[in-house]
């Protein structure tokens, strides 16, 4: 819920903000996602501290992760530019900054920046085709409402990936590491 929310706040500001001139759209979904980011990390970070010892560098991490990540991925895919790559690049990216921040606390995390670019890729590519197939087969218009649309669809892609394994992974590790708090 907290990626759905996030996203779906965060695109809708950023793109909204773009108005009807399209020139500076990359700018503003780069605004969008760092919105996103914003609200994204504070909420996981709410809900990651109850469980482990995790620092405010998490909101950091997630806030310039996904601008970023995206921004990298549009110039890594410069010649190939699709979706997918695009947004498994800045899954990567916004991981392994999400990873370092907490890489002392959780050894073995790593994995989670290859969950990262997964859910990211899967949710951004899967979102995208969902959301245009069913525009265009519909020939409806949510207007304003169309990027916060797409950031629910992202976010319950990629929070369901992501959760499935924090969870499994989390559940998992608890009764084995003395990096974890009892939960309040």
């Amino acid at each position: 819920m907290i990626s759905v929310v996030g996203l779906s706040i965060g695109l809708a500001i950023g793109l909204n903000l773009m108005g009807a001139d399209w020139t500076y759209r990359p700018f503003f979904i780069l605004i969008g996602f760092a919105i996103g980011g914003l609200l994204t990390g504070v909420g996981q970070w709410l809900l990651l501290r109850r469980r482990v010892k995790a620092t405010g560098k998490w909101i950091l991490a997630t806030l310039l992760g996904l601008p970023l990540g995206f921004f990298i991925g549009f110039w890594v895919s410069m010649f190939w530019l699709n979706s997918f790559t695009i947004a498994t690049v800045a899954g990567t990216f916004t991981g392994a900054l999400q990873w370092f921040s907490m890489h002392k606390t959780l050894k073995g995390s790593i994995k989670w920046v290859l969950v990262s670019a997964l859910s990211w890729g899967l949710g951004v590519t899967g979102a995208s085709f969902i959301f245009e197939s069913y525009r265009d087969t519909i020939k409806f218009n949510f207007g304003y409402g169309n990027y916060a649309s797409l950031g629910i669809m992202i976010g319950l892609i990629v929070g369901a990936i992501s959760g499935i394994f924090v969870e499994s992974t989390l559940v998992t590790s608890k009764n084995s590491s003395s990096a974890f708090q009892n939960a309040s």
